[in-house]
């Protein structure tokens, strides 16, 4: 079964990558030391999210929570939305981790994540180029941030649970630092794959200035990972990319297109790479 999982996965992800391909078709190349770079910031901001996964755990082995992870990531290219999260949380329960704890985790995860994306993005206000209404709507962005005290998610989680007894308690909820740690790590996430966008866009349009493709990356991010029904976000941040950062389009477009490949040679690598690692380095159980 798990293969076959597995199968559906990677198949999905040479469509995805063979899309995107064909949609980079005709844009402007990147130079090759920007593309390097890019590649070399995108597998920082990997391995900064796998922190932060791991430190929500708080146990297990840390190389083989990082190895399916890494495993996790390939199942936001499959349609359903459902099944990064799943492949995240039925991984970290074979690595050892109870599944009220890890179930747990893969919820709090998300909202770190989310929480980190609309912080950074919030900065689109003051930098950007927006106006008039649209100057305030990336300040939403910060109201996630509420949402990580930990008293509101175990009162919350407590009230379900005595509804229904299948759903945790408030008791496998992280600890409350645990959960800005693992926010913190989301804020490196975005500010290094906010980073590797604008080493792209830069070496094709100098229009695009660093403190306004950070944060414009970030918030179309967030409003992508928030577009359930659609697989890795696509399409949806390139549109918001192209309509916050009020500069050259084209360049936003092709360094949005080269950013999604990268991202799927780094994650398929940071697989093959933590499979090998596990082969020489087994976990003793």
């Amino acid at each position: 079964m798990r293969v076959a999982l597995g199968a559906v996965a990677f198949a999905a992800v040479a469509v995805a990558f063979v899309q995107t391909w064909d949609r980079s078709q005709g844009l402007e190349l990147p130079s090759w030391p920007s593309l390097m770079g890019a590649g070399a910031l995108i597998a920082v901001g990997l391995y900064c999210g796998a922190q932060g996964w791991i430190y929500l755990l708080k146990q297990g082995d840390p190389r083989r929570l990082a190895a399916t992870f890494y495993l996790s990531q390939i199942g936001k290219y499959v349609p359903g939305a459902i099944w990064q999260p799943a492949g995240q949380l039925t991984m970290a329960v074979a690595a050892g981790i109870p599944a009220a704890l890890a179930s747990t985790a893969v919820a709090v995860y998300m909202l770190t994540l989310i929480a980190a994306g609309g912080t950074v993005g919030a900065f689109l206000s003051v930098f950007g180029h927006l106006s008039g209404p649209a100057r305030a709507a990336p300040f939403l962005g910060l109201i996630p941030i509420v949402l990580l005290n930990r008293m509101w998610m175990t009162a919350s989680l407590d009230r379900v649970h005595r509804r229904f007894e299948w759903i945790p308690g408030g008791n496998s909820v992280p600890s409350q630092r645990a959960i800005f740690a693992s926010y913190a790590w989301g804020i490196v996430v975005m500010l290094t794959t906010g980073g590797a966008f604008f080493v792209l866009a830069a070496t094709i349009s100098s229009e695009i200035s660093l403190v306004t493709a950070v944060p414009a990356f970030a918030f179309a991010w967030t409003i992508g990972f928030l577009a359930i029904p659609v697989p890795a976000g696509l399409g949806i941040r390139e549109a918001v990319l192209i309509g916050t950062l009020g500069a050259d389009p084209a360049a936003a477009l092709a360094a949005s297109v080269f950013y999604r490949l990268l991202s799927i040679i780094v994650e398929v690598a940071a697989v093959l790479v933590s499979r090998i690692g596990a082969r020489r380095h087994p976990v003793e159980e």
